[in-house]
């Protein structure tokens, strides 16, 4: 069991599909695979089973490419807000465990015992796949996802999701709103939140 199975069959079925279209550019279910595939290729040696890892990125196709290569690896996804400041980045680092920090600026994390690895750009692909590893198999109950609360009522929590969570709760949101493949989904929230994530990107 993969969360990043789906996109893959995707991949496969509809390769070229536009998958994300942004204001300049289209990227296809195709060229979405290559590029996770790459930037896994590029983490292997920092990523493992239950890894956990943030994901400091605004809302482009680079959050979904690192998002997926997380899953792909093992990993549980972090997604941090991207209008935290430094220090705010810092704390949720040590709050939430984090070992892994992937960015698109630069924040020095060494002093959170956590490494780092900065992307530019809209889609970060470094042509990597000819030595990118096997997807690793998990257990359907082992996280695959750390959100937070919204903090109204103290300091935000951390909540777990794991694969079946997912495959529960997002996996039938096209059916409820009434989408198929030949839609385009708008997406104006922030691709850290929660719903964006399940509108979105998971």
């Amino acid at each position: 069991m993969n969360r990043a199975i789906p996109l893959f069959d995707w991949a496969f079925s509809q390769g070229d599909k536009p998958a994300i279209i942004t204001d300049d550019n289209s990227y296809t279910f195709a060229e979405l695979r290559d590029a996770i595939l790459s930037a896994a290729a590029a983490l292997v040696n920092q990523i493992s089973t239950g890894t956990r890892v943030g994901l400091y990125i605004d809302s482009t196709p680079n959050f979904v490419i690192y998002q997926y290569a997380t899953f792909y690896l093992g990993g549980v996804v972090v997604p941090l807000n991207r209008a935290m400041h430094q220090n705010e980045v810092l704390d949720s680092i040590t709050h939430l465990g984090i070992t892994v920090l992937v960015s698109d600026t630069p924040i020095e994390v060494s002093a959170a015992a956590a490494s780092s690895y900065v992307i530019d750009g809209e889609f970060h692909n470094l042509h990597l796949s000819a030595n990118v590893p096997d997807m690793a198999t998990l257990d359907i109950d082992e996280p695959a996802l750390l959100l937070q609360t919204s903090g109204s009522t103290g300091r935000p929590k951390g909540v777990q999701l794991t694969i079946r969570n997912l495959i529960a709760n997002y996996d039938p949101t096209y059916r409820w709103v009434g989408v198929g493949n030949h839609d385009v989904i708008l997406l104006t929230l922030p691709i850290f939140n929660t719903y964006a994530l399940n509108q979105g990107s998971t």
